[in-house]
Protein backbone atom coordinates (compact mmCIF):
# COMPACT_ATOMS: atom_id res chain seq x y z
CA UNK A 1 0.00 0.00 0.00
CA UNK A 2 1.43 3.64 -0.78
CA UNK A 3 -0.02 6.42 -0.10
CA UNK A 4 0.51 9.67 -2.75
CA UNK A 5 -0.06 13.17 -2.02
CA UNK A 6 -0.89 14.91 -4.93
CA UNK A 7 -0.79 18.87 -4.55
CA UNK A 8 -3.49 20.18 -6.66
CA UNK A 9 -3.82 23.51 -8.47
CA UNK A 10 -7.51 24.70 -7.31
CA UNK A 11 -10.34 22.64 -5.96
CA UNK A 12 -13.80 22.02 -7.30
CA UNK A 13 -17.35 21.60 -5.75
CA UNK A 14 -17.47 18.40 -7.31
CA UNK A 15 -14.23 16.93 -5.27
CA UNK A 16 -16.57 14.53 -3.41
CA UNK A 17 -17.95 12.95 -6.70
CA UNK A 18 -14.50 13.06 -8.11
CA UNK A 19 -13.08 11.44 -5.00
CA UNK A 20 -15.91 8.51 -5.24
CA UNK A 21 -15.00 7.72 -9.02
CA UNK A 22 -11.37 7.19 -8.20
CA UNK A 23 -12.40 5.33 -5.79
CA UNK A 24 -13.78 2.77 -7.98
CA UNK A 25 -10.58 2.03 -9.98
CA UNK A 26 -9.12 -1.02 -9.23
CA UNK A 27 -6.42 -0.63 -6.58
CA UNK A 28 -7.13 2.63 -4.99
CA UNK A 29 -8.73 2.05 -1.33
CA UNK A 30 -8.51 5.51 -0.04
CA UNK A 31 -8.92 9.28 -1.45
CA UNK A 32 -9.34 11.82 0.81
CA UNK A 33 -8.55 15.99 0.74
CA UNK A 34 -6.30 17.47 3.44
CA UNK A 35 -6.00 21.16 2.46
CA UNK A 36 -4.95 21.22 -1.15
CA UNK A 37 -3.46 17.92 -1.41
CA UNK A 38 -5.28 14.87 -2.88
CA UNK A 39 -4.01 11.63 -1.14
CA UNK A 40 -4.39 8.30 -3.11
CA UNK A 41 -3.65 5.35 -1.57
CA UNK A 42 -3.00 2.80 -3.59
CA UNK A 43 -2.05 -1.16 -3.77
CA UNK A 44 0.72 -1.19 -6.09
CA UNK A 45 0.97 -4.95 -7.08
CA UNK A 46 -2.96 -3.42 -9.07
CA UNK A 47 -2.50 -0.49 -10.10
CA UNK A 48 0.78 1.60 -10.91
CA UNK A 49 1.21 4.65 -8.89
CA UNK A 50 1.65 6.75 -12.01
CA UNK A 51 -1.32 5.54 -13.56
CA UNK A 52 -3.19 6.23 -10.35
CA UNK A 53 -1.82 10.00 -11.12
CA UNK A 54 -2.78 9.54 -14.73
CA UNK A 55 -6.83 8.78 -13.98
CA UNK A 56 -6.85 11.72 -11.36
CA UNK A 57 -5.32 14.20 -14.34
CA UNK A 58 -8.16 12.21 -16.37
CA UNK A 59 -10.80 13.73 -14.16
CA UNK A 60 -9.67 17.64 -14.79
CA UNK A 61 -7.20 17.80 -11.74
CA UNK A 62 -4.34 20.16 -12.16
CA UNK A 63 -1.81 19.18 -10.56
CA UNK A 64 2.19 19.94 -9.25
CA UNK A 65 4.45 17.52 -10.05
CA UNK A 66 7.95 17.27 -10.45
CA UNK A 67 9.90 17.27 -13.50
CA UNK A 68 13.03 15.55 -14.75
CA UNK A 69 15.27 17.07 -17.57
CA UNK A 70 18.07 14.66 -19.36
CA UNK A 71 19.73 15.49 -22.02
CA UNK A 72 21.51 12.54 -24.41
CA UNK A 73 25.19 12.30 -25.52
CA UNK A 74 24.81 9.97 -28.75
CA UNK A 75 22.49 7.50 -30.33
CA UNK A 76 20.14 7.85 -32.88
CA UNK A 77 17.34 10.27 -31.64
CA UNK A 78 14.89 8.06 -33.07
CA UNK A 79 16.12 4.63 -31.10
CA UNK A 80 16.19 6.86 -28.29
CA UNK A 81 12.04 8.73 -28.30
CA UNK A 82 11.48 4.68 -28.88
CA UNK A 83 13.17 3.47 -26.18
CA UNK A 84 11.76 6.29 -23.11
CA UNK A 85 8.21 6.24 -24.60
CA UNK A 86 8.10 2.17 -23.98
CA UNK A 87 9.94 2.21 -20.94
CA UNK A 88 7.58 1.59 -18.45
CA UNK A 89 8.31 2.31 -14.89
CA UNK A 90 5.69 2.71 -11.81
CA UNK A 91 6.63 5.83 -10.59
CA UNK A 92 6.08 8.12 -14.71
CA UNK A 93 3.02 9.75 -15.08
CA UNK A 94 4.70 10.37 -18.43
CA UNK A 95 7.68 10.32 -20.37
CA UNK A 96 8.69 11.32 -23.87
CA UNK A 97 12.09 12.59 -25.74
CA UNK A 98 12.39 15.73 -27.96
CA UNK A 99 14.36 14.64 -31.40
CA UNK A 100 15.31 18.07 -32.24
CA UNK A 101 17.01 19.15 -29.15
CA UNK A 102 18.10 15.90 -28.06
CA UNK A 103 16.21 16.00 -24.06
CA UNK A 104 14.59 13.29 -22.45
CA UNK A 105 11.22 14.92 -20.16
CA UNK A 106 10.02 12.50 -17.66
CA UNK A 107 7.07 13.21 -15.05
CA UNK A 108 6.82 11.64 -11.89
CA UNK A 109 4.75 11.04 -9.12
CA UNK A 110 5.61 13.20 -6.11
CA UNK A 111 7.37 11.85 -3.53
CA UNK A 112 9.43 9.58 -6.06
CA UNK A 113 13.01 9.81 -5.32
CA UNK A 114 16.02 11.30 -7.78
CA UNK A 115 18.13 8.18 -7.38
CA UNK A 116 14.55 6.04 -9.08
CA UNK A 117 14.81 9.00 -11.91
CA UNK A 118 18.28 9.05 -12.41
CA UNK A 119 18.17 4.77 -12.54
CA UNK A 120 15.29 4.38 -15.21
CA UNK A 121 17.13 7.06 -16.95
CA UNK A 122 20.33 4.69 -17.31
CA UNK A 123 18.19 1.95 -17.88
CA UNK A 124 17.09 2.88 -21.31
CA UNK A 125 20.73 2.14 -22.08
CA UNK A 126 21.09 5.79 -23.66
CA UNK A 127 24.15 8.07 -21.95
CA UNK A 128 21.41 9.85 -20.52
CA UNK A 129 22.79 12.94 -17.60
CA UNK A 130 20.19 15.39 -15.40
CA UNK A 131 19.67 18.91 -16.46
CA UNK A 132 17.21 19.85 -14.52
CA UNK A 133 14.43 19.17 -12.09
CA UNK A 134 11.26 21.43 -11.36
CA UNK A 135 7.64 21.28 -10.31
CA UNK A 136 5.33 22.68 -12.96
CA UNK A 137 1.43 21.93 -13.16
CA UNK A 138 -0.02 19.42 -15.42
CA UNK A 139 -3.31 19.54 -16.77
CA UNK A 140 -4.96 17.04 -19.28
CA UNK A 141 -6.38 18.86 -22.40
CA UNK A 142 -9.42 18.25 -24.34
CA UNK A 143 -9.18 20.55 -26.60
Amino acid sequence: MRRIGIRLISRSYADEAMAQMLMAIGGVYNVYFDGDVLYLEVDEGVIAPGEAVRRALDLGYEALLPHYVFSTRRGDPWKIKERVEAAAAPFLVAATYDVDEGYIYAVAVPGTGDEEVLKWAEELGVSASLVDKYYKPVRLSFG
